[in-house]
């Protein structure tokens, strides 16, 4: 192979890589070997099993190298709340058969639990490959970000790569506050949204819980400490539409849309006054609301009885690139449930006028 990804997710090519640096597979996510030649044609190769069970203290030295004091802070952590619980923990434990090695590891369960503090930022393939090859050795597995970051940069594509979902808390984040020593999980985290009303609710677990049991097993507990973290406000500017239709950035949005006979004038203006977020999108809110409000006029009316004819209509245009997903390696949502969001979403906004 002549292409593997970094320890940051960044693919890098053989020819450009060094020796000391760790490499990974970008489909399997396998350990790799760089292999330099004579003749300048150096290229990656899997590492062989035996060099990683018997090299584990040199992948350990490459895998710490340039590790923040926090890093580790948060990893210890860990372990000391773990050991409060489980009897075998394990912090920095190579996993041979996935060529990896993760920052916690609890076996004495049915199902080992492989606990990822991540502070620093990775790109989505990454996440993606760790992810896939953590899901392969155990269904356990829980991904951790820093809370001040969280505090600090709510809308940014780092954390929206790391939103999970499950049945009890919805779409939820869990961090770590290394500094207070507590686990914090903002739940029923909003997906479709304005930033005036932008909030999510939370809660923070001490030292003294299990916080395995509840991450295994999400529910509401009465030790848990509520926290509420509202979004920003914005002062009135001028009228939204003047200003994208203004902004060189979303030229290539506003010709799709021409193309297709969508002007800006003729969309409903709850979507262009609000500073909408749809997540599961790369594309601007606006945008996309401009696609929905096309399905709707098209059929005159007719919307609450074409559920499925959206669905389709949504996914034909994704198909063409008019629409894309955002990469979230850990969410696993059907495109039934974000075509239904969409759909409750544009129908309540529309019938409330706002």
């Amino acid at each position: 192979m002549y292409a593997a990804l970094d320890l940051e997710g960044v693919l890098i090519y053989a020819s450009e890589a060094n020796l000391g640096n760790c490499y990974y597979c970008p489909q399997c996510g396998q350990r790799m070997s760089l292999i330099i030649k004579k003749n300048g044609r150096n290229f990656f190769r899997h590492l062989p099993q035996k060099n990683v069970e018997l090299g584990r203290d040199k992948q350990l030295k490459i895998a710490n190298k340039g590790e923040s004091k926090e890093h580790r802070k948060g990893k210890l952590l860990l372990c000391k709340m773990s050991q409060q619980f489980y009897s075998s923990v394990q912090m920095e434990y190579p996993i041979p058969k996935i060529n990896q090695i993760v920052d916690v590891y609890i076996t004495n369960q049915q199902q080992p639990v492989i606990l990822e503090y991540q502070r620093s930022i990775i790109s989505a393939s990454c996440l993606q490959t760790r992810q896939r090859a953590y899901r392969k050795w155990t269904g356990n597995v829980f991904w951790l970000i820093d809370h001040q970051y969280f505090l600090d940069h709510q809308e940014s594509e780092w954390i929206w790569r790391n939103l999970q979902y499950n049945s009890s808390w919805h779409f939820y984040i869990v961090c770590l506050d290394i500094t207070r020593k507590e686990m914090v999980i903002y739940y029923n985290f909003p997906v479709i949204y304005y930033n005036e009303n932008y909030y999510t609710t939370g809660f923070a677990v001490e030292m003294g819980e299990d916080w395995i049991s509840l991450l295994k097993e999400p529910q509401y507990l009465n030790f848990v400490k509520l926290q509420h973290f509202i979004g920003k406000k914005y002062k009135k500017k001028a009228a939204r539409s003047s200003l994208i239709s203004k902004n060189p950035s979303y030229r290539k949005y506003l010709i799709n849309l021409y193309q297709k006979n969508i002007y800006l004038d003729q969309i409903p203006q709850w979507c262009l006054k609000k500073r909408w977020r749809i997540i599961f999108f790369q594309e601007p809110a606006w945008y996309i609301w401009a696609w929905v409000w096309k399905f709707e006029y098209d059929r005159r009316g007719l919307m609450a009885n074409n559920f499925d004819d959206f669905k389709i209509y949504i996914l034909g245009l994704m198909n063409r690139k008019l629409m894309t997903w955002r990469d979230m390696p850990l969410l696993e949502v059907s495109a039934d449930y974000v075509c239904r969001c969409l759909w409750e979403v544009y129908k309540q906004q529309s019938v409330n006028g706002s």
